[in-house]
């Protein structure tokens, strides 16, 4: 029974972060409220106050639902690439069509809220995260750390660019294998030597103490 409470409760709690993302690709940062989630999900509005019990704690889950799903997106990928590492670029350019196409509810709403943390530091902890996790799956084709994060952040921009303009999907698509490939990694690992303090995004969320 108990096993059984666990399970529904988690799936109520899915549900409702599935809701956020929605409510927040279609309406933006305003629309992602309690009462609104609870409607959007179908379920009573205590059952949010009781799986989120804080517009922050709704916030924070809700990037953190919609960045577990894009990395997974992006784990799968690289998966495919493993008995064949020249095929990494093509397969970053195939996963950016994937979050403009097939989720682009989640990628929409990830960047909402990495927006949103200019003004609201309670996301920041969020952001740091997901940065962290996007860097780390970004090692093995940045070839460091510091490269991973500044690659990191260019795919980022890549994909925000072709969220917001009408661009054809060959151009973002050349763009984005440019970016994944070796040779942009290692010029981004070389201005990460030069420029540490801007682009060694670690080491600037915790000059800011954010940990």
């Amino acid at each position: 029974m108990k096993r059984s409470v666990r399970a529904d409760g988690a799936a109520t709690k899915e549900r409702l972060l599935d809701a956020a993302v929605e409510l927040v690709a279609s309406g933006g940062l305003p629309a992602l409220t309690q009462r609104a989630v609870a409607s959007e999900a179908c379920v009573p509005p205590a059952s949010i106050v009781y799986h989120l019990q804080s517009t922050v704690e709704l916030r924070r889950a809700t990037l953190e639902h919609a960045g577990a799903q894009i990395g997974t997106a992006l784990a799968a990928r690289l998966r495919e690439a493993e008995a064949d590492p020249r095929r990494i670029p093509a397969i970053c350019a195939d996963y950016a069509v994937e979050l403009v196409r097939e989720r682009r509810s989640e990628t929409v709403c990830a960047f909402e809220l990495l927006t949103a943390a200019s003004f609201d530091v309670e996301l920041r902890p969020m952001v740091k995260l997901f940065n962290d996790r996007l860097a780390t799956l970004l090692v093995p084709i940045a070839g460091s750390q510091r490269a991973a994060y500044g690659l990191g952040a260019a795919m980022q921009g890549c994909v925000l660019i072709a969220l917001a303009t009408d661009a054809q999907e060959d151009l973002w698509r050349t763009v984005f294998t440019l970016v994944a490939t070796p040779t942009v990694a290692d010029s981004v690992e070389h201005c990460s030597g030069q420029t540490s303090s801007n682009l060694n995004l670690e080491q600037s969320v915790n000059e800011q103490g954010i940990r």
